[in-house]
């Protein structure tokens, strides 16, 4: 996210506004890249409600907005860039 977040034409950090739709394209690929690795696809058919209360447990405390972990901090990152997008049209 950090790497993402320079802007080498100006040689510093993008603004929230030029930032925010790069978070929400690695959010969103996050998601789904961990929902694959917690449920694969190939095993749906033999996935029971076990599998899903792991998933659940699983996604509380790694994909939640909160819950301490990387996915926690790009939702922070996000509604903060979306609030500066709000305002910079405002």
């Amino acid at each position: 996210m950090a790497v993402m977040g320079i802007d080498e034409t100006n040689a510093r950090l993008r603004d929230g506004n030029d930032y925010s739709y790069m978070i929400a394209g690695l959010v969103y690929v996050s998601r789904v890249v961990t929902a694959e690795a917690l449920l694969p696809s190939l095993d749906r058919e033999n996935q029971g409600e076990a599998e899903f209360e792991a998933f659940l447990e699983q996604r509380k405390e790694f994909l939640a907005d909160g819950s301490m972990s990387v996915m926690g901090e790009m939702l922070s990152l996000l509604a903060y860039g979306k609030k500066i997008a709000k305002n910079f049209h405002a």
